[in-house]
């Protein structure tokens, strides 16, 4: 059975049937699937065939906790230059100009989003709020790290290209761990820093449409990064669904339901 560690911003999560379904599946398939999270999730709304895996997951301490913050003072007195090197390989990817990088969302559009959500849309895609939370990413990176090679976990696999991806990116550095990551959509549209580094570390990399995948082409030259990065689109389980006795006559319809946020369009 192979061991393979999985890295969220915050798992399970109510409308992110996608990562569910893949935890099953892969669980499914034999895979011993360890689950960790930087955040904590909702108990009370779920999926009920979520809730048996918070008890699985493992949740990252708070920044600022004893642990966390014990597990990074003793980084610092066994491998100061490293993590140093840590702190100073995040603002390097950040500088890094690759090509068609989107620096940020527009201001200038046209919106209907009230004055709260341009708070919050500043805190989420704001370039220079984007690098001090990433380079906050350093101490989770080292804890995790001893987590792993407890562990003996040889591959962590990070859902979303933000700070879950760049968390693995640096528990690769700090541990030679390796890593891949799976793409959505916000994630690399909204602010695309620091991908073409993440891209070019990773194993390989996942996103859903191939839309994705051609963006993610077009921040790096090199077809060696193209070449590992694959479409999987999103299914859903059909054994959870059964036929029922209906009249062939009867004219059916499909609905779609998407959140109705203004970035889906």
């Amino acid at each position: 059975m192979r061991k393979l560690a999985y890295l969220f911003p915050a798992f399970p999560v109510l409308h992110q049937t996608f990562t569910l379904g893949e935890v099953l599946g892969l669980k499914r398939k034999g895979y011993d699937l360890q689950l960790f999270s930087l955040k904590r999730a909702d108990v009370n709304l779920q999926q009920e065939d979520a809730r048996p895996l918070i008890d699985e997951t493992a949740y990252c301490p708070a920044l600022f906790s004893k642990p966390m913050l014990s597990c990074f003072w003793n980084a610092l007195k066994k491998r100061p230059g490293d993590v140093a090197k840590m702190f100073g390989s995040v603002f390097s990817a950040w500088r890094m100009r690759g090509n068609n990088i989107r620096q940020a969302v527009p201001t200038d559009a046209p919106t209907t989003l009230s004055f709260q959500e341009k708070l919050l849309g500043i805190y989420h895609h704001n370039a220079y709020v984007y690098l001090m939370k990433s380079l906050a990413l350093v101490p989770y990176a080292i804890y995790l790290s001893g987590i792993l090679q407890k562990r003996q976990i040889a591959h962590v696999h990070a859902h979303w290209a933000t700070y879950p991806a760049t968390t693995a990116y640096l528990i690769r550095q700090w541990s030679g761990i390796s890593y891949s990551f799976t793409a959505h959509a916000y994630d690399i549209y909204m602010i695309s820093r620091m991908l073409p580094a993440k891209l070019a570390a990773a194993e390989f990399v996942v996103t859903c449409a191939d839309t994705n995948r051609k963006y993610l082409c077009s921040l790096c030259d090199d077809p060696s990064i193209h070449n590992k990065i694959h479409v999987n689109y999103h299914g859903t389980d059909l054994s959870r669904f059964s036929p029922v006795a209906h009249d062939r006559t009867a004219t059916f319809r499909v609905m779609s339901c998407g959140w109705l946020k203004e970035y889906k369009g």
